[in-house]
């Protein structure tokens, strides 16, 4: 079926080539005169679509020089949120056609643009200065807000979004192409590790919302405050955004969607997180890693260690020797625990927290500026290291 899309894409260029090549043309004579930009949001995977989109109509906000028009890729991972992004920003399909061939012509011309040169991160924070929550419709407030109550969800009733990654999403969806996914494994975790902090939440009165399109094992737990809604039968892209947007809180191993509650002003806890060097220090957030032991001598990763590691593919950690050890049902608890109570700190006891971590973001930052990375730049005043795990790593 994706060759069959491929395939129909490139007939459709080919065919729109007869306007399309003189539009560029012309295109290229107006600005001269006129600057445009054509950017090009990636949207195949919600982990780019978010941030990029986000970033986009932050940057729509600014003065700029240029006349800027908006793409998307062929394929859409979630048409809600290209819906949204199409009603803040001037997203035009027809010129999909016209940036495929501009490409193709010689000259630079700096029409063509993509939608982040930061990695879909906010490294400069435009999410604090700008206003990027997209309103949502009343139609998507009813639709969402009906499916909740009839799980039994009362009005003002807080709830969480919990976001596991395993390898059902991307086995799914790019299924026809053939692609090896066990290099993406060192960021996958079981979900039943969650169960006591499933647990405890649902004990603080708090809804428990297991997300994702697709997953490879349901919950082995019930409680009427607790939905599975990869099984559910209603689950759609509207409910897919409107959750993540409008959630107390979010939990996440890291995998994309999580930044859209970050996007509208929520915090997120990221458990069993790798590499700790790519931690997400643009998002008000707590951050704890899975656990790094050199297989050669048995010892655990040093603070050093996790900083100096920004392995990005799991053949890298087997064919460095080093064990990729989980975090316990303990240790997501207790992580659980210390995310919730950060929620509830006044401003003094924030203030503390912060201060105990001084010493781990002066580490992080010498080394990206040593290195010449741009993985970090601005810090975001409420992006945190798990206090509970500094404490217990080895300097």
């Amino acid at each position: 079926m994706k060759l069959l899309k491929l395939n129909k894409i490139k007939f459709f260029l080919i065919l729109n080539f007869v306007w399309a090549f003189p539009f560029v043309l012309l295109l290229r004579l107006f600005n001269k005169f006129f600057k445009f930009q054509i950017i090009k949001i990636r949207s195949d995977r919600f982990g780019h679509f978010v941030p990029d989109g986000a970033e986009q109509v932050a940057r729509y906000q600014m003065k700029s020089k240029y006349i800027r028009f908006y793409i998307f890729d062929w394929f859409i991972c979630n048409k809600k949120w290209a819906k949204m992004l199409e009603s803040v920003l001037p997203v035009y399909k027809f010129l999909r056609s016209v940036y495929f061939w501009n490409q193709y012509l010689p000259g630079n011309n700096n029409i063509n643009q993509i939608g982040t040169n930061t990695s879909s991160r906010d490294t400069n924070l435009l999410f604090k200065q700008f206003d990027v929550k997209i309103p949502f419709l009343q139609s998507d407030n009813k639709l969402a807000i009906d499916w909740l109550e009839k799980k039994g969800w009362k009005k003002d009733e807080p709830f969480y979004c919990l976001l596991i990654r395993d390898n059902a999403y991307l086995r799914k969806t790019f299924q026809k192409d053939k692609i090896d996914w066990s290099y993406h494994d060192y960021r996958n975790s079981y979900i039943d590790s969650y169960n006591k902090a499933i647990t405890w939440l649902v004990k603080q009165g708090i809804w428990v919302i297991r997300m994702g399109k697709v997953a490879e094992q349901r919950l082995n737990i019930s409680d009427n405050r607790i939905i599975d809604y990869p099984f559910d039968k209603d689950k759609n892209d509207i409910l897919d955004t409107w959750l993540f947007a409008n959630c107390y809180a979010c939990i996440s191993t890291g995998t994309g969607p999580d930044l859209l509650s970050a996007i509208y002003g929520k915090n997120v806890l990221f458990l069993n997180f790798l590499p700790l060097f790519s931690m997400r220090s643009d998002l008000s957030s707590i951050t704890y890693p899975k656990t790094l032991i050199w297989r050669k001598n048995n010892k655990e990763f040093t603070l050093e260690d996790h900083l100096f590691n920004n392995r990005l593919d799991y053949n890298l950690y087997k064919k460095d020797k080093i064990k990729v050890v989980d975090m316990t049902e303990d240790q997501i608890l207790n992580a659980t625990k210390e995310f919730y109570y950060y929620n509830l700190y006044n401003k003094v006891e924030r203030k503390r927290y912060k201060i105990e971590q001084e010493f781990f973001w002066k580490k992080l930052m010498k080394i990206n500026n040593d290195l010449g990375l741009k993985v970090h730049n601005k810090i975001h005043p409420n992006a945190n290291i798990s206090n509970l795990w500094l404490r217990n790593i080895k300097n």
